[in-house]
């Protein structure tokens, strides 16, 4: 960030109309890689259409190198982001077939013959599905996200 906002100082000098390095200053604190992308490529686009008047203005010589190497690095952690989402997404779908699977073939026969087991009395009431699903969350050893038994 350090080197945009020392660039930003230059733009102002020398009078360039332009908002870019604000914009990518904003879309990267907001997490806006793709954003940011997008107005570091128009960016460099400025600044070789400009060189010589930023250059004047103390834009150091190696930033355009420097623009073009931020750019490179943040595609490449974008597209690895991307691939993780995807993933993550895979993931998701099969365990929600897997999910459905168990539902549909367990959890609404435990309900249903829970209830009739145990119809008239309050124990009927604690075979619902939301009930079970419920217990099926609870981890089994206590808070903490500590999956492991305790010590005996």
């Amino acid at each position: 960030m350090q080197p945009l906002r020392i660039f930003n100082i230059v733009v102002q000098k020398a009078a360039l109309p332009t908002t870019l390095v604000q914009d990518i200053i904003t879309n990267l604190k907001k997490r806006n890689i793709e954003g940011g992308l997008v107005d570091i490529k128009s960016l460099m686009q400025v600044v070789a259409s400009n060189q010589a008047l930023l250059t004047s203005k103390a834009m150091k010589s190696n930033f355009p190198a420097l623009l073009d190497t931020s750019f490179k690095a943040l595609t490449e952690k974008s597209n690895l982001q991307t691939d993780i989402i995807k993933q993550r997404q895979l993931l998701t779908n099969d365990n929600g077939s897997t999910f459905d699977i168990l539902y549909n073939d367990y959890i609404t026969d435990v309900c249903s013959i829970g209830k009739a087991v145990y119809h008239g009395t309050a124990k009927a009431n604690e075979y619902t599905i939301s009930k079970m699903l419920k217990k099926l969350h609870v981890n089994r050893y206590g808070s903490g996200g500590n999956n492991t038994p305790p010590a005996v």
